[in-house]
């Protein structure tokens, strides 16, 4: 495949990149964004082909993937455009229709895979109604969905001559990998007295440890012109009065004398603004309530905030987690990941929002009132870093929708509706007078002092898990790597991986190292613990321990008639007895050859803890 350019990673695309070199961290749901194409009038086979073309050779993040270079670093590299092939879907009902979608975006893509993109098509009587491209969210964001379905319909209008319109031409996707030099020491400066100041955790979760979702959706027609004329009398903009009411709802929850709400937005200049690529930033948006604030002052101060965060948006995300990295080691607690605030609007609300006072005070008047809140309990999942809560809110032709998640092991039910439905609450009352903390506080569901609960605890150095067979070689493997991947010596393994010298760039290459001498067990995640090498290298293990607990797990599995195995799960506790675990003997020693016995498998009763011992790791 010819290669049109090369170039250092944007923030944005570190982030997300960053995220899939670990199973913990990688998800489809957040690594994959579907882009939903609309033609104007259905259309053939071959127009709908050549379209996604064009889309190709227009916007260079369609046709990007992600290499390491001879030196390690990841750099996106930008291919000539090549036509897609085609998935189709004929004469789907509704749910067959939904379903298929829904299964085309849990796809796996490789972002050093050409291309990271994947292409369908619905067709109803022949004839093609829609386009789904899936694309690696390293290489593009929300508003470049937006973007490209403007695009797809121009394209397709100038296809099918019913518009003049210009559909050639590449566009240039320059995303630095850093703010430039000259900012760099004091941008670096400001990162670090913010983590100084930031609450290690406003939230710790009934059980620890785990996510227990909820998701919710919220409409209302009400909210878009209260955030426009409250922005419009505080001069500022709507997405910092919405980000204050969430500071000023968890703060009351919380209790603590600070609230950190981490802050998703555009990230984009204004050059960048039409771009098709990833620009997002999220960024930790720390505010003082100690003094218990009314609403008007809270908005004043996020407003500052948000104003000295984004004018230092271009930090690389991988450079911000190392500096708050380096401040949990000092502190001997991790930064739970807490709750985050998307908010977007389409170009109407922009130019809605400008609209004289009275204007906006009619359109609040003349809402229907009619609010629907929709809430049901999803699945449960691992949770690593304190995760709270996540609000997206997306304003699109005047009406405010609020899509969310939240750990039930967080919040209550009246604490998630509060975070739903209190902001339109909050800056209704705010027109009316002044809004007190009480008020918050009432609206909150607080009642006396606050919920201030304790941070999470770091990972025991003396963690016990399965080891290579000797620690020493577990600790030379890794130093090895870490070395040879950061380009640096020596490593001292008693301290922690950034402490020692590496870099969150470089992980990458410290796991594919590993991984090439058969030792695996780490992911990306684990280099941001403030634990030292030699800790993390007693979470190695080899290969063949790998190969062992998977065969183990699925033995059990039939055996037991069971859907999933853990790997601390207990053979007897799961109803084995001793002819299945005869059973089981025997598909071992026929599904490898190697002559295991039995007694082995009543002393080591855990997938776990056999798997070590039958690949001489005990």
């Amino acid at each position: 495949m010819s290669v049109e350019r090369r170039g250092p990673l944007g923030g944005a695309q570190e982030y997300e990149w960053w995220k899939m070199q670990d199973p913990k961290l990688r998800s489809s749901d957040t690594s994959n964004v579907p882009v939903r194409l609309l033609p104007p009038r259905p259309i053939d086979e071959a127009t709908a082909r050549a379209a996604v073309l064009r889309l190709l050779e227009r916007n260079e993040a369609l046709r990007t993937t992600i290499e390491l270079g001879p030196d390690n670093v990841p750099s996106q590299v930008v291919h000539a455009a090549a036509a897609l092939e085609f998935d189709f879907l004929d004469d789907p009902t509704p749910h067959d229709h939904l379903y298929y979608c829904l299964d085309r975006a849990q796809a796996e893509l490789d972002p050093s895979v050409f291309p990271a993109v994947t292409a369908a098509a619905i067709r109803h009587d022949g004839a093609v109604t829609e386009v789904l491209l899936v694309v690696a969210h390293c290489f593009v964001d929300g508003r470049s969905t937006t973007l490209l379905a403007a695009q797809f319909v121009d394209i397709i209008n100038g296809l099918t001559g019913h518009a003049d319109t210009d559909i050639s031409g590449p566009q240039a996707q320059a995303q630095p990998l850093d703010c430039p030099d000259i900012e760099r020491a004091s941008t670096t400066t400001f990162w670090e007295q913010a983590a100084a100041i930031m609450p290690t955790s406003m939230f710790t979760p009934s059980r620890e440890g785990l996510f227990d979702r909820h998701g919710a959706a919220y409409t209302t027609d009400r909210l878009p012109a209260l955030l426009a004329l409250v922005a419009r009398r505080r001069a500022t903009t709507p997405a910092v009065v919405y980000l204050a009411t969430i500071h000023a709802l968890l703060a009351a929850m919380s209790g603590g004398p600070r609230s950190v709400v981490r802050n998703h937005f555009a990230g984009r200049t204004k050059e960048q603004n039409d771009v098709v690529g990833c620009f997002h930033r999220i960024l930790p948006i720390v505010v003082d309530v100690e003094d218990r604030p009314d609403l008007a002052t809270l908005i004043g101060r996020v407003a500052g905030q948000s104003l000295r965060a984004h004018a230092r948006a271009q930090t690389g995300f991988l450079q911000l987690r190392e500096i708050l990295a380096l401040e949990e080691r000092s502190r001997g607690a991790l930064f739970a990941e807490g709750a985050t605030v998307n908010f977007a609007f389409d170009d109407a609300y922009a130019q809605a929002a400008k609209a004289p006072e009275e204007e906006l005070v009619t359109a609040i008047g003349e809402s229907a009132g009619e609010l629907e809140l929709l809430m049901g309990r999803n699945e449960t999942t691992a949770d690593y870093r304190g995760f709270a809560g996540y609000l997206m809110v997306r304003i699109e032709d005047g009406v405010a929708k609020i899509q969310s998640s939240f750990n039930r092991y967080v919040f209550t039910p009246r604490q998630m509706r509060a975070l739903l439905t209190g902001p339109e609450e909050l800056l209704f009352a705010l027109l009316d007078g002044e809004v007190t903390w009480p008020d918050v506080e009432r609206l909150a569901g607080v009642e006396g002092p606050g919920r201030l609960r304790h941070a999470p605890t770091l990972p025991s150095e003396s963690e016990p898990v399965p080891a290579l067979a000797t620690s020493a070689a577990a600790v030379a493997a890794l130093t090895t790597a870490v070395e040879q991947a950061n380009a640096i010596a020596p490593v001292d393994p008693d301290r922690s991986y950034l402490e020692a010298g590496g870099r969150l760039l470089m992980v990458s290459a410290v796991l594919a190292f590993l991984r090439e001498r058969g030792h695996e067990g780490l992911g990306a995640y684990d280099f941001t613990l403030p634990v030292s090498l030699r800790t993390l290298a007693a979470r190695l293990v080899s290969a063949e321990y790998e190969g062992w607990l998977a065969k183990i797990a699925e033995l059990w599995q039939t055996e037991l008639r069971l859907d999933t195995v853990g790997p601390d799960d207990d053979f007897f506790d799961l109803g084995g007895d001793s002819l299945t675990l005869a059973a089981v003997h025997g598909g071992l020693i026929e599904a490898t050859g190697r002559d295991v016995a039995i007694v082995t498998l009543f002393e080591h009763p855990t997938p776990r803890s056999l798997a070590a011992r039958l690949s001489s790791q005990a």
